[in-house]
């Protein structure tokens, strides 16, 4: 409760002390695998305190510690699914902290490792939706990395792949909205990836998905902002590549984009205490309006 007072000393202290006493009860009862696993959430909460107060290097350190005891667990006892997940996730977050410091080299090697352990998590237990899903965020993680890098056929076949993956569990699991929503999020990277690689045509069908599966989730959910944030990026996302793709459909493409914005606007006014999230919508619009200026000048250039 302390940490999202935003008072960060505090929390720390608290994680500290309940630290020393998971680890007076593993000096008592060393064998107990629960009480490990218990200090290893600890060292998570430090971790993102640390990064909370932009102490990189001390995060790093305590997600090292849990993620070595982490993997003593899997060791102990490779067929325990959720002590798989847990190293997994681990891996992802020393990604995202690594990411957030601008170490993108270090942040996909991470990442990479998460991939790897959330296959290892399939192979244990392929029915399960979940794990497929978690895997398509660091596949995300990714792709995103490469992009920055300009590294685009790299990238591509790793949204591709999850691409597939994601659709195979949506035909198993329709009414499952995570599955449509993870698909719909790497659309979009995908038709990104390629806007900017230059392949603007191919751009516009990963694009008009997402925006075919946000409508969906949308009238599933019509009360629930997160869908319409989504939508919205989609649908600005569908406008660039229409653009850029064919000029001619200017109006097509500048009526998704106003329609995109219009419900960002909304979605803004109907939450201003959503700080992250309208800061996310500023960012879009401002990026949006760049990006339709820019391309309207190309156009005139042709």
């Amino acid at each position: 409760m302390l940490y999202y007072k935003n008072d960060l000393d505090g929390s720390m202290a608290h994680a500290r002390r309940a630290l020393e006493l998971r680890d007076d009860l593993i000096t008592r009862d060393p064998d107990n695998l629960q009480f490990q696993r218990e200090v290893t959430v600890i060292y998570d909460r430090l971790s993102l305190l640390h990064q909370g107060k932009g102490q990189v290097d001390d995060a790093l350190a305590e997600a090292d510690r849990s993620i070595a005891i982490r993997e003593r667990l899997v060791a102990r006892n490779p067929d325990n699914a959720q002590w798989r997940r847990d190293l997994a996730v681990a891996r992802f977050m020393r990604g995202e902290s690594q990411a957030a410091a601008g170490r993108p080299d270090a942040a996909f090697a991470d990442y990479q490792l998460s991939v790897a352990a959330f296959r290892a998590l399939i192979e244990l237990e392929p029915t399960v939706p979940d794990h497929v899903l978690d895997l398509s965020i660091a596949r995300h993680r990714i792709a995103m990395v490469l992009g920055r890098q300009k590294r685009y056929a790299e990238a591509e076949p790793v949204v591709s792949e999850g691409i597939a993956e994601l659709s195979r569990v949506a035909a198993a699991h329709p009414d499952l909205d995570r599955a449509v929503m993870s698909e719909a999020s790497l659309q979009r990277v995908l038709s990104q990836l390629r806007v900017a690689a230059g392949r603007s045509g191919d751009a516009v069908a990963p694009a008009q998905r997402a925006v075919t599966l946000d409508e969906q989730l949308v009238a599933r959910n019509p009360d629930l902002d997160e869908t319409q944030f989504e939508l919205a990026g989609s649908l600005v996302c569908a406008a660039e590549a229409i653009f850029l793709s064919d000029p001619a459909r200017r109006d097509e493409a500048f009526a998704l984009l106003d329609r995109g914005l219009a419900l960002g606007d909304a979605l803004a006014a109907r939450t201003p205490g959503n700080v992250a999230q309208n800061q996310q919508l500023a960012t879009l619009r401002d990026t949006a309006v760049a990006r339709a200026r820019g391309a309207s000048g190309a156009a005139r250039a042709r």
